[in-house]
């Protein structure tokens, strides 16, 4: 690691953190990057303020703007370094008449205030919130910042550590680059993040030369001013994650994260994030700032956001006339796309007609439970396996806010209720459930053992995978009748097959109701089901193939068959499950349906429904059989 090495912005209170965003050195390469043939405007007051402002040469509609603010998304500000003289700037630029965006500007910037005062009657500025953006206010306590995570994210850290050690011994370099080693080290970060999600959705900066040319620029300058921090995380000699920042103005900024998809399951982001924090604190900083936009990978660790606006300055003038016209163009061009018609139109219902809609959700939602109760559950079940040949599954669906000791009376229950009973069934549960507790996970089990009843674990959120894999490893030998599930569109699924075969679970494959925490913009969910299958094949103990797509249940179960693995046909009470079952059938594999009983849940959702015309006539459609 590197000593702290002071850099002086430009900025007017000491004790603020306004970060590399309002530097000299970030407009000058935002301006050569993103505005290089624009109509540009620079505002001066000698060497104590300064801003530039652009707009396309060939547009007359829209306003001015800080170059690389949209293209960037990072919250940008004039430079000033006193009050007086980001005073005389704002009014300079005023006086100019020019409309003018700012975009992502912090909230607290004493720029928005000069900019009212400055314009008075001759026009109007609009202040609009825009994404927060996380912050840790640092002090000796982050010296250890695991210690500031919860119980539950101290234990996924320690497992992570662990399981990095298989892979080699986890080790940290914090670098502040020389300028001969500049280009190598900037290349090996832009490698790392190439490998993450963002290289599968084509947002890595190696896939977008413009953004990729302006952190070159800009990180040149930065490491002119020795402010530039390139980080790595190694797992013994492999580079797995990486973070480029800047630390100046008493913080710690990060411009660009990545890790090695790879290795998702140890958690490299987070652990070299912990480094990072570490050091920070170390080096006295006041500050760790994420920069960006809060997400649910920030909330790990902090829940404190700066916040951020969008100014918009409007003179009463020719100017600001056609400004406001091109708002009203680029609007209704909006309103048009059907998709954002869909959307709007289903934010409308949900804000104003919510309970009339809640209401017919919840009616849909019943057609995909078989009740309440157990009792009712297996009076279903009966009627699927004497009507149809069918064995079932049963499955307990907790309600919202459930307590972790009614779930577990209610699992018990299913299985007293299933071992008196001349139905084939399993019973289906959800760990999180149950509070993540070993020793109510212990009581199901126990219970299921004696009366000779299997056991599965559901699928639900990918971070709830990890604890529930621990669980397995923990209870296997003991219990062997344990089942698992894997999602297709998960990108750790593949590398959890492999756990699967090596314990030689059963295992049951669904597409997945759950996104990744980054799955990539026209994910193929269908593609992911079959290279899941494809792992297995061959090599699972039994695979369950769990879909309502005819054709994609077909390809899958050919697949597991010309491979010799066992497998059989899961679908969900409630959907139609005519089409698919003839098809395992036809190659004569046996078919199960899961009966769901207990809170109603929709198999979909209102954000996928936005997202389908076809999906919401669905929900339409089963609230009306409902």
């Amino acid at each position: 690691m590197t000593a702290t090495l002071a850099a002086v912005p430009l900025i007017f209170d000491p004790a603020a953190s306004r970060g590399p965003t309002t530097t000299t050195a970030w407009a000058e390469a935002a301006r050569a990057v993103f505005a290089p043939a624009a109509n540009l405007r620079r505002f001066r007051v000698g060497d104590e303020a300064a801003v530039e402002l652009a707009r396309p040469a060939w547009s007359w509609l829209a306003p001015y703007r800080l170059p690389g603010v949209d293209e960037l998304g990072e919250p940008q500000d004039f430079r000033y370094r006193s009050l007086d003289a980001l005073r005389e700037l704002v009014e300079q630029v005023v006086a100019a008449r020019m409309p003018i965006r700012l975009g992502r500007m912090p909230a607290d910037s004493p720029t928005i205030e000069l900019l009212r005062t400055a314009v008075g009657g001759r026009g109007r500025v609009v202040v609009r919130p825009a994404a927060t953006y996380p912050v840790i206010e640092l002090d000796d306590s982050w010296r250890a910042p695991i210690d500031k995570l919860n119980s539950g994210r101290r234990s996924d850290y320690r497992r992570a550590v662990k399981k990095a050690r298989e892979v080699g011994e986890p080790r940290t370099e914090i670098l502040t680059p020389q300028a001969n080693q500049l280009d190598e080290l900037l290349e090996s970060a832009l490698e790392i993040e190439a490998r993450s999600w963002k290289g599968e959705a084509g947002t890595a900066l190696r896939h977008d030369a413009r953004r990729a040319e302006f952190y070159r620029r800009y990180c040149r300058s930065a490491c002119e001013e020795h402010s530039l921090r390139i980080a790595f995380l190694y797992y013994g000699d492999v580079s797995v994650a990486t973070q480029i920042a800047v630390e100046l103005d008493g913080g710690f900024w990060l411009l660009k994260v990545g890790y090695d998809a790879t290795y998702s399951r140890c958690s490299p982001g987070n652990m070299l994030m912990a480094a990072t924090i570490e050091y920070a604190a170390a080096a006295g900083l006041r500050t760790y700032e994420f920069l960006g936009m809060s997400d649910a990978w920030t909330r790990v660790w902090t829940e404190r956001e700066r916040e951020s606006v969008v100014v918009r300055v409007i003179p009463y003038n020719a100017g600001g006339a056609l400004a406001t016209l091109g708002d009203a163009c680029g609007a209704a061009r909006r309103r048009i796309e059907p998709r954002k018609q869909l959307s709007q139109l289903v934010k409308y219902a949900k804000s104003t007609v919510s309970r009339p809609l809640h209401g017919l959700m919840h009616k849909a939602a019943r057609n995909y439970i078989a009740g309440e109760s157990v009792g009712e559950a297996l009076q279903a079940a009966r009627r699927l396996q004497v009507r149809h040949e069918l064995p079932c599954t049963l499955g307990y669906w907790d309600a919202d806010g459930e307590a972790p000791d009614a779930v577990l009376a209610r699992y018990v229950e299913a299985v007293e209720a299933a071992a008196i009973t001349e139905c084939d069934t399993y019973l289906s549960i959800k760990y999180p459930s149950l509070g993540y507790s070993t020793e109510r996970l212990r009581k199901v089990l126990q219970t299921a053992a004696k009366r000779s009843l299997r056991t599965h674990f559901d699928a639900l959120t990918p971070d709830s995978v990890d604890r529930t894999r621990d669980a397995v490893e923990k209870f296997q030998a003991e219990y062997p009748a344990l089942r698992f599930t894997l999602p297709g569109r998960w990108r750790r699924s593949p590398a959890d097959a492999d756990w699967v075969v090596e314990r030689r679970l059963p295992v049951r494959i669904v597409k997945g109701q759950f996104p990744d925490v980054d799955e990539p913009a026209g994910f193929d969910r269908r593609r992911g089901f079959l290279d899941v299958v494809e792992r297995l094949a061959g090599r699972a103990a039994h695979v369950s193939v769990a879909t309502h797509d005819a054709a994609l249940a077909e390809a899958a179960l050919r697949k597991l068959l010309a491979a010799g693995t066992p497998c059989d046909l899961e679908v969900l009470y409630g959907l139609a499950w005519r089409k698919p079952v003839a098809a395992a059938r036809r190659l004569g594999v046996p078919a199960r349906i899961y009966i769901p009983y207990g809170a109603a849940y929709l198999p979909y959702c209102l954000k996928e429904a936005r997202r389908s015309p076809r999906m919401m006539l669905r929900a339409l459609a089963d609230s009306l059989r409902g």
